[in-house]
């Protein structure tokens, strides 16, 4: 279910279809209370449209926040969708290293590396086409793509960036180069405030601690057999 999420967003990248799950199903979880705080909260923002950009739609953790939260917005309201963005071989190796890197792994960013990053990230951004109200960007695979939009299409939207990596001790050179992208962004969101580097020039920060769907297959209960 996608709501006019399609009307929206299709001329860009690939919707990830997301299924049908509803707020009320966690009441035995978290209470009647928090459920209808979260429909108070969200009438607000009732028709909003969010767009939310990752690299790819299965596998790890983001594609497995993303297939809960995406439809529990929908369900409050929210005209919410996803999308995951296009790259070869390459790019993802690259990507890939940069992730790393920002989580204290020893790596050498060259300029052909940066390039080729930088390239399908333009490549990327030339297909861009939303009249999303907020667009959320997750993890550095298509950050530098907000840079490469002409100021009326980023103007169109407020745009979040969304980390769920550990930067606690990220490579100097690593962050130093992500971190020229992130004043583009109006806000960013980590898991800690420590995350939040003073070379980030942070404009908003929000922090959003790890969570789990105690309803998906993985975390219900195991018989003892």
């Amino acid at each position: 279910m996608l709501g006019s999420f399609e009307l929206f967003y299709k001329k860009m990248f690939p919707n990830v279809p997301v299924g049908i799950k509803k707020i009320s199903d966690y009441k035995e979880i978290v209470g009647e209370k928090s459920v209808e705080s979260l429909r108070q909260s969200a009438a607000h923002m009732k028709g909003l449209k969010v767009l939310n950009i990752s690299s790819t739609a299965f596998g790890g953790g983001v594609s497995e926040l993303l297939y809960t939260a995406v439809p529990l917005m929908i369900d409050l309201g929210i005209d919410a969708g996803w999308q995951v963005i296009q790259g070869d071989d390459a790019f993802f190796t690259v990507t890939k290293n940069i992730h790393n890197g920002l989580q204290g792994m020893d790596f050498l960013l060259t300029e052909h590396m940066k390039k080729i990053y930088e390239d399908q990230n333009k490549i990327n951004a030339e297909q861009f086409e939303s009249e999303a109200d907020i667009v959320i960007i997750h993890d550095p695979q298509p950050m530098s793509m907000i840079s490469y939009l002409d100021k009326e299409k980023r103007d169109k939207a407020k745009w979040i960036w969304r980390p769920h990596i550990d930067l606690t001790q990220p490579k100097e050179e690593i962050l130093e180069y992500i971190s020229q992208f992130i004043p583009y962004y109006d806000a960013v969101v980590m898991t800690l405030p420590e995350y939040a580097k003073p070379e980030m020039r942070i404009k908003r920060f929000f922090q959003v601690t790890p969570t789990i769907d105690p309803l998906s297959p993985k975390n219900s209960d195991l018989s003892e057999e």
